[in-house]
């Protein structure tokens, strides 16, 4: 029951933002259409960001107890030999995934306009 809720939810902002979409689009200033986009991808950015430093904290510090001379333990940190793996791939596809919206509200601004251009076509062609 809580996941038809959520979909529902989901449902309806995604509903949402695709009229918004279409209403700026429908606008004169043809840079109101690109609102909405930049702002998914400004979220897609923070998400990419959230995942790296997300992973450089997890991978952390590693320390191990040495005995000093005088019998002391002391914690000394170890610098890792291996480093970490290279997950550029990774941070690509999640950024690819992340703009999945901001690639279909870019379409519909694409669209939009072009029927917008196609009916002043038509209204300048009867004017003359």
């Amino acid at each position: 029951m809580n996941i038809i809720i959520t979909f529902i939810v989901l449902l309806i902002m995604f509903s949402i933002v695709v009229f918004l979409q279409i209403k700026l689009s429908e606008h004169e200033n043809k840079y109101l259409g690109f609102i909405i986009p930049a702002l998914f991808v400004i979220i897609s950015l923070i998400g990419v960001v959230t995942n790296i430093k997300t992973e450089e904290k997890s991978s952390g510090q590693e320390y191990r107890i040495v005995k000093t001379e005088d019998g002391r333990e002391v914690r000394e940190r170890v610098d890792k030999l291996n480093p970490a793996p290279d997950n550029s791939g990774s941070y690509l596809i999640l950024s690819l995934l992340l703009n999945i919206p901001t690639l279909v509200l870019i379409i519909i601004y694409i669209l939009i306009r072009r029927q917008l251009s196609k009916n002043n076509a038509e209204i300048n062609y009867n004017d003359l």
